[in-house]
């Protein structure tokens, strides 16, 4: 019977494109981006530890993060259209006014998350709890405890591999663009 039911959720997984399927305690497969994989849970003496940093960005400022990752940042101090010329709309996420975050916001933290964080994704006008986010978005549960996150108390600003939040998007306005990287271990990757 148990074997039907599993069988089951992976049939809709694979129809929904995208999402996660508990089987056990340790196993669980996901789909998303057109791929469906198998995750098994990790011991917890091996999970990414929970970090906390003051943010102060400066153009070249390197952030460096438990597991051997590096966050890069990048200040552009001038026009809009002259930055952001021949920049793949996909880019334009990981960047933001800098000086609207400094303006709304005081002190910034570079963390994992914690409870009671909300996140406003671009494009959608309305703040959701990030763990309820995280579920919807297909973060994959084995890396949302130690996923980067940018933060104004429990605000969040940026998520790693997703983005700046709602209202922070550069535009014509903008005089100075805030740009995060990821590296990992040597390889810088923008997250997409």
């Amino acid at each position: 019977m148990p074997r039907k039911n599993n069988i089951r959720l992976l049939a809709e997984l694979v129809e929904q494109g995208s999402g996660a399927v508990q089987l056990t305690d340790t196993v669980r497969f996901c789909a998303g981006s057109g791929m469906l994989w198998q995750e098994k849970s990790r011991p917890e003496a091996a999970a990414v530890p929970a970090f906390s940093l003051s943010f102060a960005p400066a153009d070249g400022a390197e952030f460096a993060l438990p597991g051997g990752q590096t966050l890069k940042t990048r200040l552009f101090v001038s026009g809009f259209r002259e930055k952001t010329q021949g920049v793949h709309k996909k880019d334009l996420k990981n960047r933001a006014d800098y000086a609207r975050i400094t303006l709304l916001y005081s002190a910034l933290t570079l963390r994992t998350r914690q409870p009671g964080d909300r996140f406003r994704p671009a494009g959608r006008g309305l703040s959701k709890p990030l763990r309820k986010w995280m579920n919807e978005a297909g973060i994959p549960a084995g890396i949302r405890e130690g996923l980067p996150l940018l933060a104004a108390g429990s605000e969040i600003l940026w998520v790693c591999g997703e983005g700046f939040a709602e209202g922070l998007a550069p535009d014509e306005e903008t005089a100075q663009i805030l740009q995060l990287e990821l590296e990992n271990g040597g390889t810088t990757h923008e997250h997409e």
